[in-house]
């Protein structure tokens, strides 16, 4: 019988974070029973309280999503950044070089 439950986990690859989270989930449920049969509750649930949660959980959801989403164009960022400051400390050192300004010196001696 363990067999046979065993070759259909490994066959449902899918289910392995179900099946390695589920006992944690068990014990906080027994928490919160024992919790809520000793009268041991501070926080009394109503409707504004889930509302609160449920907006929570949506606006961490859409930020999530469009992080993930965005996650490439943020690797390039970094790398675009130092190719502008490299480029800008080029130009003033070839201004620098062909017309000896004040406002090169001044950007080159940064």
């Amino acid at each position: 019988m363990v067999k046979k439950i065993t070759e259909a986990i490994r066959v449902h690859s899918h289910w392995k974070l179900v099946i390695k989270i589920l006992p944690f989930i068990v014990v906080i449920l027994l928490l919160r029973l024992l919790i809520n049969y000793l009268g041991y509750e501070f926080l009394n649930l109503n409707a504004l309280f889930t509302a609160i949660i449920l907006a929570n959980i949506f606006l961490v959801g859409l930020l999530i999503s469009g992080v993930l989403a965005d996650y490439k164009e943020s690797e390039k960022k970094p790398s675009d950044m130092a190719l502008s400051i490299v480029t800008m400390a080029d130009e003033g050192l070839i201004i620098l070089k062909n017309k000896n300004s004040l406002e090169a010196k001044i950007i080159c001696s940064i």
